[in-house]
């Protein structure tokens, strides 16, 4: 929808006014700019407008499957941005906001106190809803490519190039590709540090411990919430296809459909926050997400991982784990020096003990080759 949020408490002309004299004024706007009339809503303090859209816009991009399928192209944001910007601008005389070009705002519901006035919110009226493309053609009269500079920005002109003196070419010898040389291949235990392929790794580690446990019985809406999760974050899962997909895999862990999907019900509402954000400010891979990214010493107590468990997984590993794969790479590294295993020192073995004398009188003896 398009919306305006008049603060008319902040004017001097309608600060003090009447539910009828502000409907009046907002339909005569309305008729002089040619305007379907909006839905009002009194707020409690000021009033918002609604000119509600006939049909849901989605607005993050939908899988190959389903482009071509029932659902519809996704909204161009900037185009609602620019729609917005201009709706606002015609009713600025009533305290209305040019600025409210939020996509996910939300709005006070019919019905709640607002806590600044003690006052109820109520609907005043209620119109037909339009289209998208409706309201944006019935806006366009109005709209100024200062407007669309404001969104869009400028367009940037291509400096104008400049020749410079032509230099003789030098030759030089090339260095041709061997054709059967082999790529340096990352170590297996390697893993990129950004939340995609951290998310990749531990969805992959919940399905290799439900392969290794065999059944998950009593833990089934656990497993079914935490891989749904971890996938919308690397992107295999989006808010329109959730729904498909999240019943695909809940079908898979529980071998049944003895499940409900509203168990699911508050990642859903995350998976859409997080698509919204991700199409339209382009998040970055360490910046906040609105999924969830709990810690492994988390993931581990839901699950209740043993210490046997974690030697087969990737990322789901405690601190003591950690520890454990280092020492073994380390040693390995020593072995393929020459160096000689710990096992076997003296440190570890303390030989002058079972010879009766001190440390320092063994390693002595031992300098002189007399031990």
């Amino acid at each position: 929808m398009l919306s305006c949020d008049l603060d008319t408490y902040k004017t001097e002309k309608y600060k003090d006014t009447t539910h009828e004299k502000l409907i009046n004024d907002v339909k005569e706007v309305c008729h002089l700019n040619n305007l379907p009339y909006p839905s009002i809503m009194y707020s409690g303090n000021g009033y918002y407008l609604k000119w509600i859209f006939k049909e849901k816009q989605p607005v993050f991009q939908l899988s190959k499957k389903n482009r071509k399928g029932k659902y519809r192209t996704p909204l161009n944001v900037q185009k609602w941005k620019v729609a917005q910007r201009v709706i606002n601008k015609l009713f600025e005389d009533f305290g209305s906001d040019t600025k409210a070009l939020d996509v996910a705002r939300l709005l006070r519901l019919c019905g709640t106190i607002n806590g600044k006035t003690g006052e109820r919110a109520e609907l005043l009226e209620v119109h037909e809803n339009q289209s998208f493309d409706y309201m944006l053609q019935v806006l366009e009269p109005h709209t100024e490519q200062e407007d669309i500079d404001k969104i869009v920005g400028k367009k940037k002109e291509p400096k104008p190039r400049v020749l410079k003196d032509v230099q003789p070419v030098i030759k030089k010898a090339l260095a041709l590709p061997v054709a059967n040389e082999e790529k340096q291949k990352p170590n297996v235990n390697f893993i990129a540090k950004n939340t995609r392929s951290l998310a990749k790794a531990r969805y992959e580690d919940l399905l290799k411990l439900i392969q290794m446990r065999g059944d998950v019985e009593g833990e089934r809406i656990n497993f079914t919430f935490w891989i749904c999760n971890f996938m919308c974050a690397t992107g295999r899962m989006n808010y329109i296809e959730f729904q498909e997909q999240a019943e695909k895999i809940g079908q898979k862990v529980f071998k049944d459909k003895n499940w409900r999907f509203t168990d699911l019900s508050t990642l859903e509402n995350r998976v859409r926050q997080y698509n919204l954000e991700m199409s339209i400010n382009a998040i970055k891979h360490n910046d906040y997400i609105p999924l969830y990214t709990p810690k492994n010493s988390r993931l581990i107590s839901v699950f209740n991982i043993t210490e046997e468990e974690q030697k087969h997984l990737k990322t789901i590993i405690s601190d003591d784990e950690k520890r454990r794969r280092d020492r073994e790479k380390k040693e390995a590294i020593r072995r393929e020096k020459g160096m000689k295993c710990q096992d076997d020192s003296d440190a570890k073995k303390q030989p002058w003990k079972k010879l009766g004398m001190g440390k320092t009188k063994y390693y002595e003896l031992k300098k002189l080759g007399k031990i």
